[in-house]
């Protein structure tokens, strides 16, 4: 066997690929399966991780705003009824020191 025999045989060996077999098409497509299935799998991940953190973010941010709303509403509700008792207060105040108002007729 001479060197130009050998070296077409390793050629031939070596790049499979260039033959043009019908085996190759597959070989192909399982080696981009094998790169690209790992690459979605981690973008996919990527992204649902970016999704629950923003969620999350968001679901802590409104449940502060409704307990921000509550209590405004509770002091709202308070001074509220602050402001009637001492509307109140006064009204029997006048009452209690007029004596035209203590004499009126009631109904």
């Amino acid at each position: 066997m001479n060197k130009t025999t050998v070296d077409q045989s390793t050629a031939s060996q070596a790049e499979p690929a260039s033959t043009g077999s019908p085996g190759n098409g597959r070989e192909v497509t399982r080696l981009r399966l094998l790169f690209l299935a790992p690459l979605a799998a981690a973008i996919f991940a990527i992204v649902a991780a970016l999704v629950l953190a923003l969620y999350q973010h968001e679901h802590k941010t409104v449940d502060q705003g409704v307990l921000r709303i509550r209590a405004s509403a509770l002091d709202f509700y308070e001074d509220s009824i602050r402001y009637d008792a001492r509307a109140l207060q006064a009204v029997m105040d006048a009452l209690k020191h007029d004596h035209a108002l203590n004499a009126a007729p009631t109904a």
